[in-house]
């Protein structure tokens, strides 16, 4: 059994974990260095993104809020990779904000007039100083 020295304390090292990234939170974001639009950061901002990624706290804290939100498939890795190959390249709604269609479903758009759900190819890209984050839209 192999154990790593962290200081004063022994952990017991699991095979298989050491490079294991999170789904969710801020070290589920990968590394940059990371491009600018409009001077934004394109890089995921977790939180906001993992209000729309269902089994996430976030998403949870939302719908007990009585918010319904569309759904991102995938996670905070997901978003980042679509984040790399879109961002900029959409049609710009304000400084801030980019709508983009993706190709392929990117999730469910939540619409608030028939409370229905229905999967979209198309997202906006909310930006801000602290990152980004994609929202399913419209389609």
């Amino acid at each position: 059994m192999k154990f790593a020295n962290k200081g004063k304390h022994t952990a017991k090292k699991v095979k298989g974990t050491e490079n294991k990234v999170p789904s969710y939170g801020k070290k589920s974001v990968p590394v940059g260095p990371y491009r600018e639009v409009n001077g934004f950061p394109v890089k995921v901002k977790p939180g906001a993104q993992e209000k729309h990624i269902p089994n996430t706290p976030n998403y949870k804290q939302e719908l007990a809020n009585g918010k319904n939100k569309s759904i991102f498939y995938g996670d905070n890795k997901t978003a980042q990779e679509l984040l790399d190959k879109f961002a900029g390249k959409g049609t710009s709604i304000n400084k801030n904000k980019e709508r983009i269609d993706f190709g392929e479903p990117i999730g469910k758009y939540y619409d608030r007039k028939t409370g229905e759900y229905r999967e979209t190819t198309k997202g906006l890209i909310h930006y801000g100083k602290d990152g980004a984050h994609i929202v399913p839209s419209r389609p």
